[in-house]
């Protein structure tokens, strides 16, 4: 895992089911991914406080 001491905003780029945010909670940002991803993102992301999930076109 990437150390994120001191970091306050992160864009995962091929984040698939956002780890790194879903393990750093004090990280706002976001996540993108391939279209095909999304979905199974999207419900992996339910209820954890991530809002959106974004397919990169």
């Amino acid at each position: 895992m990437v150390n994120t001491d001191g970091v306050h905003q992160a864009l995962d780029i091929g984040g698939a089911d956002g780890e790194l945010m879903r393990a750093n909670h004090a990280l706002r940002g976001g996540v993108f991914d391939l279209p095909h991803v999304v979905p199974d993102a999207q419900g992996l992301l339910a209820g954890t406080g991530c809002r959106t999930a974004h397919p990169a076109r």
